[in-house]
């Protein structure tokens, strides 16, 4: 089992994920991408949704301390705002079942 500290560690990680996902997007679109980044991104990025769902499965057990609740909500928003560049890179997207909870879990 997930401990509260490990679920906030992961947070973070999403959370420092998100400008490397618009970085990635930028860059990717001007074609100066280096290949092995082009190839190891969605790798990393894979493990990212991993971390998100592990969170969200803390959250819905009420595991989650009331400020990492918030920044859950606050990351699933800027996530569901990403969805089109996310499919538009081919990166795997939340499950959208995973997404809508985090979106809508309350703070205490």
């Amino acid at each position: 089992m997930m401990t509260v500290e490990r679920a906030e560690v992961y947070l973070t990680a999403v959370r420092r994920w998100i400008p490397r996902l618009r970085h990635f997007a930028e860059v990717s679109d001007q074609g100066v991408l280096d290949p092995r980044e082009r190839q190891a991104f969605p790798l990393e990025w894979d493990d990212v949704m991993d971390r998100l769902e592990a969170v969200e499965a803390l959250a819905a057990r009420g595991g989650l301390r009331p400020e990492a609740r918030a920044e859950l909500r606050s990351v699933a928003e800027e996530l569901t705002e990403l969805l089109p560049t996310m499919q538009r890179l081919r990166l795997r997207q939340p499950d959208p079942i995973v997404l809508e909870r985090a979106r809508s879990v309350e703070a205490a």
